[in-house]
């Protein structure tokens, strides 16, 4: 192992798609609220999933097992390979229970239910297809340079499950997970070529991150998106030789990619 490289964060997320019978593909993530606190978040696309740091709150020690959690935490869905202590202070199951309940964020049973079935859809049979390394340059985001690794999952929906997907989000107002109603963001779903024609902005790179996946083939459109960024400079490189292999956290600094605050 030649080189060590310090990781501020492991990201870890989904990309749901569908592909009609024109073969027009549609994608599903997030988009953040106009008034979102974070300025250059604002009305930007990112995909759905959230992030482990070792050392810090969650004790995950895969990849995997923070995908599982952040689904949980963020919809409540069920995976018998969650752990209870992984759990985040997010997380609605203690209101599954109970339609007389109503917490903070507005949420009663209806659309809990709702969310767990879009966290089951997810969980079914995810794809792993990629990692990343992807560094940011300093902004009024990120105040010094840091790199991350990001793990990336798809999951090709049928249309009956796009069908359901899309329901959901109207009968929701795209309010899905609980960082949709903390944060005021929305789960959305958009057709790659109106992406470009409405000039969508993405957060994080990931509109590179997405062009890549188009580019190798895991997500089946014809047509790129358009660099356009609200985080400043980003770059992504592919890392999925060196990473294909490891299931743990452990695997990857045995890798050379040391996650900083790890207090293991």
């Amino acid at each position: 192992m030649d080189e060590i490289i310090d990781i501020n964060h492991q990201s870890v997320a989904v990309l749901p798609y569908y592909v009609d019978e024109t073969g027009d593909v549609y994608i599903f993530g997030e988009i953040k609220d106009e008034n979102f606190y974070s300025e250059p978040y604002r009305n930007a696309f990112t995909f759905i999933g959230g992030n482990f740091k070792c050392g810090g709150s969650f004790k995950d020690d895969s990849p995997e097992t923070t995908y599982f959690r952040i689904l949980f935490d963020e919809t409540g869905a069920k995976e018998e390979n969650i752990k209870n202590e992984s759990v985040g202070k997010d997380t609605y199951s203690t209101i599954l229970n109970d339609s007389s309940i109503e917490i903070d964020t507005g949420y009663k049973l209806k659309p809990i239910k709702d969310m767990e079935e879009i966290g089951q859809i997810l969980i079914d049979n995810p794809q792993y297809v990629a990692d990343y390394l992807v560094h940011v340059d300093d902004n009024e985001v990120v105040y010094n340079p840091i790199d991350y690794l990001s793990r990336i999952y798809t999951k090709q929906l049928s249309k009956e499950e796009f069908v359901k997907f899309q329901n959901i989000i109207n009968d929701n107002d795209g309010a899905l997970t609980s960082d949709n109603k903390k944060y005021g963001s929305k789960t959305v779903c958009y057709k790659i070529s109106d992406m470009n024609k409405f000039e969508i902005p993405f957060s994080w790179g990931y509109d590179l991150t997405l062009n890549m996946l188009i580019a190798s083939g895991h997500i089946p459109s014809g047509e790129n998106i358009n660099d356009i960024t609200l985080i400043g400079s980003v770059s992504v490189e592919d890392v999925t030789s060196k990473l294909s292999d490891c299931l743990t956290y452990k695997e990857f600094e045995n890798a050379g990619y040391r996650y900083k605050n790890n207090n293991n």
